[in-house]
């Protein structure tokens, strides 16, 4: 078991399948020459001009070329060089990017289809909100069950922004799991799911993992319109039914999931069908995705 740390509340169990392939850009820069001038004839002098010279008898042999100089004195003229390349900015640490959510961009809201209603589970499935590779493209998913008050979900955030950077095959997806002992998991967990029906999910994930400590009802309306939200159509999404809503029956199939597969505590990762519970290194998840 490669990940560690855990919020608990029960077990472990079964999951989800796929394989792994890597991607490689190849890049080349050619760089053009110069061609040198050919040497100046020296300057005339008065009497070249006054009294020209008889025209020379023709040469011996007419066909013959002329015989290069010796010498020449110009310089060839420099050549051009490529341009330097402009690096990349960092990579920041590990330590640093668990310790700050919200550090790096956001990804693209990417679309996960909803799976096939399972017999027995409360809730209706839904889209899931994913960033990385297509549903079609992808050849790893990682799918992860998260509450949005667990202290230790909050160090996987830039971690998983950085696993889709360095693997464009993998798509993560996100499962809403908030946890009963965490009182404002839930009203956190149907703010992200709203932002998702408009569209940016990611943006309001990152802001409400790092202000965690602010999960209350005026904080999600300052995170949405920070993000450029239409307040009114927010406050719509957020104010359907907590029980029957769309939103609520999504967030209800989710848990029901994670029951299913006995993930008892977040964060909880199936990745091609092996189960994880908690968090433990950005490099343990990622030799992960590597074998997968």
């Amino acid at each position: 078991m490669l990940l560690r740390h855990v919020h608990t509340s029960a077990a472990l169990g079964r999951a989800l399948s796929r394989s792994l392939t890597t991607l490689a850009v190849a890049s080349a820069l050619t760089v053009a020459g110069a061609c040198a001038k050919a040497p100046a004839p020296p300057p005339a002098t008065p009497a070249d001009v006054a009294s020209p010279a008889p025209a020379p008898a023709p040469a011996a042999n007419p066909t013959a070329p002329a015989a290069p100089a010796a010498n020449p004195t110009v310089a060839p003229a420099p050549q051009p060089t490529a341009p330097a390349p402009v690096a990349s900015p960092a990579e920041p640490d590990d330590k640093t990017l668990e310790r700050t959510p919200g550090l790096t961009p956001p990804h693209a809201t990417v679309i996960a289809k909803a799976p096939v209603a399972k017999a027995g589970l409360a809730g209706t499935p839904g889209d899931s909100p994913a960033m990385g590779a297509t549903d079609e493209a992808a050849l790893v998913k990682v799918f992860v069950f998260s509450d949005f008050q667990c202290p230790v979900c909050r160090r996987a955030v830039e971690p998983l922004k950085k696993l889709v950077r360095a693997h464009p095959e993998v798509q993560v997806v996100f499962k809403q799991h908030p946890l009963a002992m965490h009182a404002r998991a839930m009203p956190a967990a149907r703010a992200a799911m709203a932002a998702f029906t408009l569209g940016k999910f990611w943006e309001m994930h990152d802001r409400l993992f790092d202000a965690q400590g602010q999960l209350d009802d005026a904080t999600f309306e300052a995170h949405a319109q920070a993000i450029g939200f239409d307040l009114a159509a927010f406050k719509a999404a957020l104010g359907e039914d907590p029980v029957n809503g769309a939103i609520a029956k999504r967030i209800a199939y989710d848990t029901a999931q994670a029951d299913a597969l006995e993930l008892g505590g977040t964060p909880a990762f199936v990745i091609n069908g092996e189960k994880n519970m908690g968090w433990g290194s950005y490099l343990g998840i990622e030799s992960q995705v590597v074998r997968a």
